[in-house]
């Protein structure tokens, strides 16, 4: 996955990161942390997604994910991929 990211302020660039899914995020925190790779953040979406956050030797930010949709949440997708609370 590519995840595209909308700029903080217009007239500033915007961004994007790989994303890759794993099986076992578990299994995945751990090998990196046997490897000495830091960790950058990591946490847990609105629908049990879970997620981690690396950087390679370059810099470039990469995510390591869950599947999602692990939960029930209200939250509803337009067609731009933006994400908000169901009324």
């Amino acid at each position: 996955m590519v995840h595209p990211i909308e700029a903080s302020e217009p007239g500033k660039p915007a961004g994007f990161h790989p994303a890759f899914e794993v099986e076992d995020i578990d299994a995945a925190f751990e090998r990196l942390r046997e490897l000495g790779i830091e960790i950058t953040s990591s946490g847990e979406r609105h629908d049990g997604q879970r997620f981690l956050f690396i950087n390679d030797p370059d810099g470039n930010r990469i995510e390591l994910t869950t599947q999602s949709g692990l939960k029930p949440h209200n939250r509803v997708c337009d067609e731009w991929g933006y994400t908000r609370e169901q009324a």
